[in-house]
Order: C-alpha cells, then structure tokens, then sequence
C-alpha cells in the first residue's frame, strides 16, 4: 500500500487514513466473498433445476414409451410369459364390440395356428417369424417362433 504522506495540523493522520483504507478495502472484500457466495448458491440452483428438468424429462420418456406400449396390440403368452416370441396385432378388420374384446392365437401343430377374435375364429399356416393376414385381424410374429401348445392371449380394455 502506498504511504500516504503526512499533512501538517488540522487534517486526519496518516493513521486513520490508513484505517479507513484497511476498512474500505475489507469491506470490498467482504462484498466480493458474498457475491461470490451468492454466484456459488445461484449455480447450485441451476444445477437443481437442470436435475429436475432431467428427471421430468425421464419421466416424460418413460409415459411415452408406457403410452406406445398401450397403443401396441401386444400380446402375452399365458403358457410362457417370458417367452421370447412375442404376437403383435396390427390391425383389425372389423369394429370392435366392447363386451366381445378377447383375442387368442394358439399354435395347435407344427404348421397351424388357431386364431381366435371377437367376429371368429379362423386356422391359419404358421410359417414362424413374419407377418399373417387372417379373415379377421393381421398379426407379427417376430423375437423366436412360436412353441407348441403355447396360447397367445390380448384383451381390450375400454
């Protein structure tokens, strides 16, 4: 710091001067640690709110994709649930009737399944993995080939 010289009578000392500069400068100081403070609070705020904002953006993903799963005519083995072929309806040919919503697919033989809608029933060629056009609904057989005795079930809930 630099000296401040002395002033002759009457004045403030170089003493005080120098206090107050002490003083001013520390509170300078002071007003810098608590801005910084204030910094370090605020961007620990921002980095909550980006956590929020990932969470509800996973969350958001996450009713999507439940949404899209029950947009999807999947359906379930009863048999085997954790088989690894999977049955999904595409499309239905026929209006639905709310009290007649069940549908099964059953591969009976080797070579034919046994599809089972709300309008009929229907015995189709299986030919494994790929895409079936029936009397009454389209189906996708995809994952692994069906087994045998295995029944395929999906009901519509209104």
């Amino acid at each position: 710091m630099p000296k401040i010289p002395q002033t002759g009578g009457g004045g403030i000392s170089r003493q005080e001067v120098e206090q107050i500069v002490h003083e001013t400068d520390n509170k300078i100081l002071n007003q810098l640690n608590n801005l910084e403070n204030q910094l370090n609070n605020l961007e620990n705020q921002l980095n909550n709110l980006e956590n929020q904002l990932n969470n509800l953006e996973n969350r958001v993903n996450n009713l999507e994709n439940r949404v899209s799963n029950l947009e999807r005519m999947i359906m379930t083995n009863e048999n085997n649930p954790s088989s690894e072929a999977i049955i999904e309806i595409m499309s239905l040919k026929y209006p639905l009737n709310p009290a007649l919503n069940r549908f099964s697919i059953t591969l009976e033989t080797p070579s034919r399944l046994k599809v089972v809608t709300p309008w009929g029933a229907t015995l189709e060629n299986y030919h494994g993995v790929g895409n079936y056009q029936t009397k009454y609904i389209d189906f996708k057989v995809y994952g692994a080939g069906l087994m045998m005795g295995d029944k395929y079930v999906y009901k519509i809930i209104n």
